[in-house]
């Protein structure tokens, strides 16, 4: 196999364990709120119900997104884990005691692993896919 060959499948295995990931999170979340009810914790109602499933649609999307290879989804998925990397690394040195703020900076780390692939694999993903090889 060449190195173009497992380049491709990297990117490949990349974004659709993101997509697959993002999709078992908004399921989790689903399930959590409107099933697994937590001793203490009233079901939502109102505007909640409109937010949780807005969010939940949109991660959905992003994440369907994401496992077909969608350069739209990749901007939005990389600019979320990257706001969230940087309000964890941010928020840690300045308001976190020493020891463990270094936890809070190394998973806030871990958020920048989507920025990283979709800026290295940019060009094997597509706006939209006219054919299918």
């Amino acid at each position: 196999m060449t190195d173009a060959g497992w380049f491709k499948k990297f990117t490949i295995l990349c974004f659709t364990t993101f997509g697959a990931l993002l999709l078992l999170f908004m399921a989790g979340d689903l399930f959590a709120i409107y099933v697994w009810h937590p001793h203490g914790l009233a079901p939502p109602s109102g505007l909640v119900h409109v937010r949780v499933l807005g969010i939940t649609v949109l991660g959905s999307v992003i994440g369907v997104g994401l496992i077909r290879l969608r350069k739209w989804a990749a901007i939005l998925f990389s600019v979320a884990t990257l706001a969230c990397a940087m309000w964890l690394t941010i928020g840690s040195i300045l308001h976190v005691p020493k020891p463990y703020m270094f936890y809070n900076v190394a998973f806030g780390a871990v958020f920048v692993i989507p920025t990283v692939v979709t800026t290295t694999c940019w060009r094997l993903l597509a706006w939209k896919r006219t054919s299918y090889p």
